[in-house]
């Protein structure tokens, strides 16, 4: 009896960083990263970043999602988003080397249930980003 307890709780306990890291996704190429993830936002400072980061956020219907975000790219481009279920764009901001930077707060509203993501994508970029949601 003791032995399937020890072994559900190792499985338990490797299973949960797989549930967690679901609703978070990285990919790409960095250099002189230094990032900080909380559980409603994102930052980062970066020399070189070609690559994307996603979080998934779930949302009930009618639910409003205020955004705010701050966006620096000394070189490339930042696209940074908020997409609905079915991957269509609720918002979208690109900076790149002329604009140079960009900051606001704007509020989004779920239409239908689901998992909404936040995704910001680096093309060749220097810079850095914060964005932090909050559920209205």
């Amino acid at each position: 009896m003791r032995s399937r307890r020890k072994l559900l709780l190792i499985v338990v306990c490797l299973s949960l960083p797989l549930v967690l890291v679901g609703c978070m996704y990285s990919s790409g190429v960095r250099r002189g990263w230094l990032s900080s993830d909380g559980l409603a936002s994102m930052k980062a400072k970066y020399a070189y970043w070609n690559g994307v980061r996603q979080r998934a956020i779930s949302l009930k219907e009618d639910t409003t999602l205020e955004f705010a975000y701050t966006a620096a790219a000394t070189q490339g481009s930042l696209t940074i988003m908020v997409q609905d279920p079915a991957g269509n764009p609720l918002f979208s901001v690109t900076v790149d080397e002329n604009s140079k930077e960009a900051s606001d707060k704007v509020q989004v509203r779920a239409e239908t249930a689901g998992r909404y993501k936040v995704r910001v994508q680096g093309e060749s970029t220097a810079g850095s980003f914060s964005v932090s949601w909050k559920k209205k």
